[in-house]
């Protein structure tokens, strides 16, 4: 059987399953409920300063039951104008993400050979032109013009673990590897190194501090021991 591939690299089934989500977030219904969450990731972006990007998670309540069924996590994230993040893959996750407003470049590949992948917001453009499907363990950085705030919207197959879902990964140049997860309504950055955690920091995911309880509950997994896992 011939496999038939257009200009970014998908074949004519993943397309097409782009197309479905598409055809999703056109519907008026679920933009109105998206809109209130790009506000407030927003917001969080204009009071951190010194932030790179802000994210939020989409309830998948919001799509009903169109999505496909891999898709396990939906995000928001608004990237700040001028920003490189740097590289990162999903090691577990297939990353389809769509350029909601303004525009950036989803650069793919690795270091030295990075293939340019610019998207754009116009929703009269083709699909390739405002959408990127990302396989897992493929590695991957966006970056984003200095004239204005890159918003996108991100579907994510992560699995659970005992973190939670993974968000993102991202290489250090120390040669560490940082995750980000998110776990009911925290958010957890762990530092990897040789396959053992060697650093936790949580947050909610509103942006709002910890309790005490909270604190000593974390602290208290860690004694334990429990956060030497892999990822």
């Amino acid at each position: 059987m011939k496999l038939i591939v257009n200009i970014r690299g998908m074949t004519q089934q993943e397309h097409a399953r782009l197309e479905s989500i598409d055809d999703i977030l056109q519907s008026e219904t679920v933009r109105q409920q998206i809109l209130p969450i790009i506000e407030r990731v927003r917001a969080e972006l204009a009071r951190k300063k010194e932030a790179l990007m802000t994210w939020e998670p989409i309830p998948l309540t919001v799509f009903g039951r169109a999505l496909p069924t891999e898709i396990r996590s939906a995000w928001v994230f608004v990237l700040r104008a001028g920003a490189n993040t740097g590289a990162e893959r999903h090691p577990n996750s297939h990353q389809r993400m769509m350029t909601f407003e303004g525009s950036g470049d989803m650069q793919t590949g690795e270091p030295s050979q990075w293939q340019s992948n610019v998207l754009v917001s116009n929703p009269d453009a083709p699909l390739e032109q405002r959408w990127i499907s990302i396989p897992q363990n493929v590695w991957h950085r966006p970056v984003v013009g200095a004239d204005a705030d890159w918003t996108v919207v991100s579907f994510h197959t992560v699995p659970e673990n005992r973190y939670g879902n993974l968000v993102q990964r991202q290489l250090r140049d120390d040669e560490t590897v940082s995750v980000l997860y998110h776990k009911d309504r925290y958010l957890y950055l762990v530092i990897f190194a040789n396959d053992r955690s060697v650093s936790e920091s949580y947050s909610h995911i509103n942006g709002t501090d910890l309790s005490e309880k909270e604190i000593a509950n974390f602290l208290k997994v860690n004694a334990a021991g429990e956060a030497d896992v892999g990822h």
